[in-house]
């Protein structure tokens, strides 16, 4: 997912990715000198946002990049274990 954020589609998101699939998602975020100004902040990441909705995941890649004021990871749905 690529420069759209609806945080009420975070749990199906999760819910639909199987055991061992993987979810990449770039976004903007909350950063002042980013020069995304002209983007609402309803629709802007909070710091570390996606890395606390996805740390159950296996996170492969995370990055905060303050230049552009995107939020990018790369993250796999570990197998709950049963027990």
């Amino acid at each position: 997912m690529t420069y759209y954020l609806e945080r009420s589609l975070f749990p199906l998101v999760k819910q639909v990715i199987k055991d061992d699939g993987y979810l990449f998602f770039e976004t903007f975020y909350k950063q002042k000198a980013a020069g995304n100004e002209h983007i609402s902040n309803q629709y802007k990441l909070e710091s570390n946002e996606l890395l606390k909705e996805f740390s159950e995941w296996k996170i492969l890649f995370f990055e905060e990049n303050e230049q552009e004021g995107r939020q990018t990871i790369f993250c796999q749905k570990i197998q709950k274990s049963i027990g």
